[in-house]
């Protein structure tokens, strides 16, 4: 589980790759008078939280100023996006949170700033809480059924 991004950014603000999961690489993402809207669906990242675009008002300082970029298949909890920024095209998005299958297990990734808000921000407490209750639940996966087609 992966809950903070600074030791994944370099200084310069360029994207690093995680060490865990070379696919997956973190960047920086600057906002000011044009930012990101940031959009989390229901599920168990959210569970006790307002999922849908995220309010200021009950996320604060937790919504991430870096965002995860791939092109692995994953489950996303929470994204990113830009219109009109003042980046190549004018477009940007990322993910927030999301999770990978790895191996046997999978690793879950956020970059919501968590730590640094523990205890001082619910919003931060209640999403520490729920990665650790999504971590400790065992990966499901969907059983693979053969079926045989019938012909006449």
């Amino acid at each position: 589980m992966v809950v903070g991004t600074v030791a994944f950014v370099a200084v310069d603000g360029q994207a690093l790759s995680l060490p865990i999961a070379p696919d997956l690489s973190v960047s920086w993402v600057h906002d000011w008078l044009y930012h990101k809207d940031c959009v989390a669906k229901p599920g168990p990242l959210f569970e006790g939280l307002a999922s849908g675009l995220l309010d200021w008002d009950i996320y604060g300082q937790t919504i991430p100023d870096h965002v995860i970029r791939t092109d692995r298949r994953g489950e996303i909890a929470a994204a990113s996006f830009a219109v009109g920024a003042p980046v190549p095209n004018g477009y940007m998005s990322g993910i927030l949170a999301a999770s990978y299958d790895e191996g046997a297990g999978r690793i879950l990734v956020s970059t919501f700033r968590i730590l640094d808000h523990v205890g001082v921000h619910p919003a931060a407490d209640r999403l520490l809480l729920n990665l650790v209750n999504l971590a400790r639940t065992p990966r499901s996966r969907p059983e693979l059924r053969l079926c045989r087609r019938l012909t006449r």
